[in-house]
């Protein structure tokens, strides 16, 4: 009787985490998909304006289906400070950052840095959870970071890194925590509602950063930017990059914790050359292989042990 729960318990959880991270591989392929799109953004919009603009469109969205799917209540009493700071911070700052690094490299080099967060996300989990590393969930997350550096290794423009690496290593690191936090400090909130509320928080941060910029004179009044020639790039930007990606990716965290998940951002150098690709760019079988170890990196990570 005892070994038929045991395995019954076992298919249900192996079920649980292939479910996690494949909410989690579709997380990052929309969020890659949001590099290609602000490359093209980026040539008429400025980073803090597209930022306030794109929290603006995934707000439309996630808030009247936060409210229909939790009630009026549950947005009402949620703890709106708590959840302001941390999108603000993790999110808010997190991707102006990614957006700035972009303006200073392109979205490969972002792409590559981005390989980092496993790492500091494991690390966050270690200061702050008092997690015990195991053996093979540290060999995970190295095989996992080897897949993601094999997979930009024939990148020409990986020694022009430069300030650009360095802006979206911090981002990576608000990233991170931000991500955690919505988890661990929020844990009242359903899914819709962490995702809202942090979204909310971003919003707020960029809108008052750009209003910060222009009475400070360090930033201009946007007056030409045409909204419907670059539409589709912003639905792409804001709607599948960041709204389903971010409820996807923390729908992810809940199940299996910010260090796992953080894997999965290995991926992201393969998916952003695929979708430049898709656009004309070259096939890379380097990346292919890269992103066959990272796979074995996650599936190393996630045994149980």
């Amino acid at each position: 009787m005892n070994t038929n729960i045991n395995t019954a318990s076992s298919s249900v959880r192996v079920r649980s985490i292939l479910g996690a991270n494949l909410l989690l591989a579709l997380a990052m392929i929309l969020w890659a998909s949001g590099f290609p799109a602000a490359e093209v953004l980026l040539e008429v919009w400025d980073p803090l304006t597209l930022n306030s603009t794109r929290y603006f469109l995934t707000l439309i969205l996630l808030v009247p289906l936060w409210i229909v799917l939790d009630g009026f209540r549950s947005f009402l009493d949620a703890s709106w400070l708590k959840g302001m700071t941390i999108g603000g911070i993790g999110f808010g700052l997190g991707t102006y950052l990614i957006l700035k690094a972009q303006v200073l490299s392109d979205p490969v080099i972002v792409s590559i840095v981005v390989v980092s967060t496993p790492a500091i996300a494991t690390g966050l989990e270690v200061l702050l959870d008092k997690r015990r590393l195991k053996k093979v969930f540290v060999s995970g997350v190295t095989l996992a970071i080897l897949g993601g550096a094999i997979a930009v290794w024939d990148n020409s423009r990986v020694e022009t890194v430069g300030l650009g690496a360095f802006v979206a290593f911090v981002a990576c690191i608000f990233f991170a925590w931000g991500s955690r936090a919505a988890v661990k400090m929020l844990p009242d909130l359903t899914l819709t509602g962490q995702t809202s509320i942090t979204a909310i928080g971003a919003f707020v941060f960029s809108v008052s950063i750009s209003i910060f910029g222009y009475l400070l004179g360090h930033q201009k009044i946007p007056t030409s930017i045409n909204i419907i020639e670059t539409l589709p790039e912003l639905l792409i930007y804001s709607i599948f990059a960041f709204t389903i990606s971010q409820l996807l990716w923390i729908g992810g965290i809940r199940k299996v914790g910010i260090a796992v998940a953080s894997i999965h951002f290995n991926f992201v150098p393969f998916y952003v050359m695929f979708s430049l690709v898709l656009l004309g760019g070259s096939w890379s079988w380097v990346s292919v292989i890269g992103t066959a170890v990272v796979v074995a990196g996650v599936l190393l990570a996630n045994r149980k042990t």
